[in-house]
């Protein structure tokens, strides 16, 4: 069970909650080792970041999102002591635990304060965004949806094209787009189930992956979406580093309406005409991206090391990419696309990204991409096979 630790038996404690199969979390305990905390992984069995050499323990969890909180809870009143920080390394956890926000046990969890306005900021994208044109901060043009007569009367302000978004999304998937009317689809709306129509702005899909402390940006890296797969509106695979100047003023914004402690990420548009910046979702959690800090100079790890033991990080202000290390084919999620795209001669270039001195959590990650791919009555026995080589020790 004990793979590789910190070499001092007293260095703090993290325990990192993980319920889904996703590739963001894969990088999170080799980011905690290298500040010098003991990673405890809580999560469900077969699951890819379970082969990151650097988990010191195991904890299984309950694959269903109630069950999985309520055993989160149950561990923690009885070993919380042992925890400097706990990690939620999904947005499927987030939202399992801020459904009890009002217990006493989900601030040790929650990365803003554990009351109904900061919670919903983090569950709700489109009380976030609602909160955040109300606070002065750069959004497109957009209407909150409860009926369907709200659905027309906003059609006659927001032009076509047009974005609908739901208040929950996961990698694009409460997000649609219409070119024109006769496209549209009207989806359910109701008062439990409000939707967003919002203008569709022409520009460049942009990221920064940032660590709050209470409320301030101290470490963050910013990038542009170059490719995204299975769809424009999913998860990104190839990111181009830049410094891009009127993020930190809409950073230091952000942490200061949600007083946000800790890993997220930042969407935001970048307008093709003038360059203006467009705020367009918070993800509160880890992003996918936090290990690339090093080709910016900044060095999260130490910050995020500085922050488990209760200190005050200095802020780290990204500097200009080298051009030979600004672009970046992430690994798995660039090999996807490869094969969508029958683009075979590329395939390489995500070999820069893979985790090198990770082998069996490679193994992981590539199982999931090959089982994917390979026809159906063939994915049990590639699986099986490829998990069994990655458990072997």
């Amino acid at each position: 069970m004990n793979k590789i630790s910190p070499d001092n038996a007293n260095s703090p404690r993290v325990l990192l909650a993980v319920r889904i199969d996703a590739n963001g979390p894969c990088r999170l305990p080799g980011i905690f080792h290298a500040a010098g905390c003991r990673v405890i992984l809580f999560c469900p069995e077969h699951i890819a970041v379970r082969q990151s050499r650097y988990v010191h323990r195991h904890l299984n969890a309950p694959r269903d999102a109630a069950a999985f909180a309520e055993a989160l809870r149950a561990h923690l009143a009885e070993y919380g002591a042992e925890y400097a920080w706990v990690q939620p390394g999904d947005e499927t956890v987030l939202r399992a635990i801020a459904l009890r926000y009002q217990e006493d046990w989900t601030w040790r969890c929650l990365p803003v304060p554990a009351d109904e306005q900061h919670v919903r900021l983090i569950t709700d994208k489109l009380a976030f965004l609602t909160a955040a044109e109300a606070a002065g901060l750069p959004v497109p043009p957009m209407v909150v949806c409860s009926s369907p007569a709200e659905v027309d009367a906003a059609l006659e302000r927001i032009p076509f094209p047009l974005v609908v978004k739901r208040k929950e999304s996961l990698s694009g998937s409460g997000v649609s787009f219409f070119e024109n009317a006769a496209a549209f689809i009207e989806h359910e709306c109701t008062p439990e189930h409000p939707l967003m129509l919002q203008s569709f702005i022409d520009g460049v899909n942009c990221s920064s992956e940032v660590l709050f402390d209470h409320g301030r940006p101290v470490v963050w890296l910013n990038s542009y979406h170059i490719e995204a797969w299975p769809s424009h509106w999913a998860a990104s695979c190839v990111r181009k580093l830049a410094d891009l100047p009127g993020v930190e003023d809409m950073l230091h914004r952000i942490g200061a309406l949600t007083q946000f402690h800790g890993l997220a990420g930042v969407d935001w548009l970048r307008e093709g005409g003038d360059g203006r910046i467009y705020l367009i979702e918070l993800n509160p959690r880890p992003a996918p991206c936090h290990h690339l800090g090093p080709r910016v100079g900044v060095n999260l790890s130490e910050a995020l090391g500085q922050q488990v033991r209760g200190g005050h990080p200095a802020v780290q202000r990204p500097r200009p990419p080298e051009a030979k290390s600004a672009l970046v084919h992430l690994f798995p999620q660039f090999c996807y696309w490869v094969v969508d795209n029958r683009a075979w001669s590329r395939i390489w270039l995500a070999g820069e990204d893979l985790p090198w001195r990770e082998p069996r959590l490679t193994l992981a990650l590539l199982r999931r991409w090959l089982t994917h791919y390979a026809p159906h009555d063939l994915k049990h026995q590639l699986k099986h096979a490829l998990s069994s080589l990655s458990m072997k020790r």
